[in-house]
């Protein structure tokens, strides 16, 4: 036996040196990984937070309420929702935090292209309705504050029903058993 493989034999570990050193940049890289989707998850939480305080501000504001005070409010909801996706990060691979973070963002891209596309009618109809009850309640309309409105609920009813598919995807997902074969797994 050669030199370096008596002192590994003798030392006691599983694996070459070498081996042991790509383990060590894996582990690392994967340890980077997690971080940058706990940082991910951190920031989305702050933008879904300020969309939905947007939102609840639209029809706050005329009782004098401020956008900060819905915004306080809303990352403390979010930052409880957000900690099944925290232990996410924590409990499965950097592949499947790189899986989620793709998936996250095409449904957030989906839900504001669909909420942009779609808002004016609804902000028209809104804006319509709103002027003929301005003589009863004596709150001016303004359309800017009915289009934010109207357009931060529509997706969060947009990234609502993206999220209810997207845990459809991550519970079944298909996987090769053999050369020519696929499976279904199902994670509980």
């Amino acid at each position: 036996m050669s030199r370096p493989l008596v002192l590994w034999a003798i030392g006691g570990s599983s694996c070459p040196p070498i081996c042991r050193t790509k383990s060590l940049l894996y582990t690392h890289v994967s340890r980077i990984i997690k971080f940058v989707f706990l940082l991910w998850v951190a920031f989305w939480s702050v933008i879904d937070a300020s969309i939905w305080a947007t939102a609840s501000w639209c029809l706050l504001g005329y009782f004098k309420i401020l956008w900060f005070q819905c915004f306080w409010v809303f990352m403390l909801v979010h930052l409880v929702w957000n900690i099944p996706a925290m232990k996410y990060g924590s409990t499965r691979t950097s592949e499947d935090c790189l899986l989620y973070m793709r998936r996250e963002s095409m449904s957030i891209g989906v839900a504001l292209f669909l909420a942009l596309a779609t808002s004016i009618i609804p902000t028209a109809a809104a804006i319509l309705l709103l002027s003929l009850s301005e003589l009863w309640t004596n709150l001016q309309t303004h359309w800017l504050h009915t289009w934010l409105g109207v357009t931060c609920a529509l997706y969060i009813a947009v990234k609502a029903s993206q999220r209810r598919r997207m845990t459809t995807y991550t519970r079944a997902r298909t996987v090769a058993v053999g050369r020519h074969r696929f499976g279904r797994v199902f994670d509980v």
